[in-house]
């Protein structure tokens, strides 16, 4: 009973808390103009596993699969789309990914400092705009790397050091950079002191130890073998060097300013990251990632913005968070 209590008494603020951005993410959702830059580049990749209606792939697609897409999530989108309509299982993984990661963190946050806790944590979460606002949607591979570093912490703070060495490897084969943490925290933990003596690793012997660091470098290493294989055969990546060459790379090119090179460690998308959780809604992102504002007056509203040529830099032109029918051109 005492329990139940408490979880009303954090549901209920909570909801009340998240409401403005569930209403606002709804409003996106409906918006047939709603264009997530992340979609894209890796949704149509996946239009040629339609059963219904396969698109034929480019030459750009295929090197999103092969050198950009970890293997279980290309293998899980795949296997998506040729069930359901590849935008709509991605806009599902989106929300069962966010749902998992709120709620991790919300379990975290309970077993640390109880309800208290878990209610400035999840009010935290489920209010800022820079989750779900800018990481997880658009369908990439790091919608994946939230619920992933919260297992993370949730494996830490549990002292579950087998769960955390399932994850570094989990991560590799969905997104590489939620495996890069999890391996750094578990080898911390298995070789460093005082870490090495708290908790079940105190009682695991050095070569115990040892060994479950090489079997989960192994199986990490594996996981990351298909994707860097494939990406092989494209040659390598260009540098700052390389933008005399490559114009297009750099400031003449049609990137944003946080995708050109060089690229900066402390720079335009450090900046957002960082101040990003101060906002209470995507509001400041949303009107960039709507069609219509980067349209001629004469052609916003009409039934070109379904069709606009590759050429204008947008590449393959949909929604991933609408709900009307596929009007899919030729160069999608």
């Amino acid at each position: 009973m005492k329990g139940a209590i408490k979880l009303l008494t954090i549901g209920l603020p909570l909801a009340l808390l998240a409401w403005a951005g569930i209403r606002e993410y709804r409003s996106a959702a409906r918006d047939p103009c709603f264009v997530p830059f992340d979609a894209v580049q890796y949704v149509p990749p996946f239009f040629k596993f339609d059963s219904r209606d396969p698109v034929p792939t480019t030459y750009v697609k295929e090197y999103y699969l092969n050198a950009v897409c970890p293997c279980l999530y290309k293998w899980l989108t795949a296997a998506g789309s040729r069930i359901v309509d590849v935008r709509k299982f991605q806009v599902g993984m989106t929300y069962a990914a966010y749902v998992v990661f709120v709620a991790v963190m919300g379990r975290v946050a309970w077993m640390l400092g109880g309800a208290a806790l878990c209610l400035a944590v999840l009010a935290f979460v489920a209010s800022t705009w820079i989750f779900m606002g800018l990481g997880l949607i658009g369908g990439a591979p790091r919608m994946y790397g939230y619920p992933l570093v919260a297992l993370t912490l949730y494996s830490l703070a549990g002292d579950r050091p087998l769960v955390l060495a399932a994850l570094t490897v989990l991560g590799a084969m969905l997104y590489p950079v939620a495996a890069a943490l999890a391996a750094v925290c578990l080898a911390g933990w298995m070789l460093l002191r005082p870490f090495s003596r708290l908790g079940r690793a105190a009682h695991m012997s050095p070569a115990r130890r040892w060994a479950l660091l090489a079997t989960t470098g192994m199986l990490t290493f594996a996981a990351l073998l298909p994707l860097a294989s494939g990406g092989a055969a494209y040659g390598r990546r260009l540098n700052q060097d390389d933008i005399g060459t490559y114009p297009e790379a750099g400031p003449d090119g049609g990137y944003l300013y946080a995708d050109r090179l060089p690229y900066r460690l402390f720079g335009f998308e450090s900046t957002i990251y960082l101040f990003g959780p101060l906002y209470s809604s995507a509001k400041p992102i949303f009107p960039r990632l709507n069609l219509q504002q980067h349209l001629p007056p004469a052609a916003a509203g009409s039934q070109l913005i379904n069709t606009v040529p590759g050429s204008t830099g947008s590449g393959t032109i949909f929604h991933l968070m609408g709900s009307a029918e596929a009007n899919r051109g030729p160069s999608q």
